[in-house]
């Protein structure tokens, strides 16, 4: 099975597209930190459903798009914890 591009590479990728750096990203949001948006696309935590609501917006993504990329997600994140479970690995 070919490992797809997380949530956090797709917002990177996007956010990149359209020239935005973390800190503007951070601040539009009200963050006091570009460490939240750091984090989302590092893969270290993901974006209250809300906010990805609100990125979509700002990116020029497409709610059908976002919306395939958080299926896609959690399909990866159950495969890989019913792998480990299944084999113990």
């Amino acid at each position: 099975m070919a490992i797809k591009k997380t949530l956090g590479q797709f917002l990177k990728e996007k956010r990149l597209a359209v020239k935005l750096s973390q800190a503007e990203v951070s601040g539009h949001f009200g963050y006091s930190t570009p460490q939240f948006i750091s984090n989302w696309e590092r893969d270290v935590s993901a974006p209250p459903v809300d906010i990805l609501k609100k990125i979509a917006a700002l990116y020029g993504i497409s709610g059908d798009e976002m919306l395939e990329m958080m299926i896609n997600q959690k399909v990866q994140e159950i495969t890989k914890d019913m792998r480990r479970k299944f084999y113990g690995r």
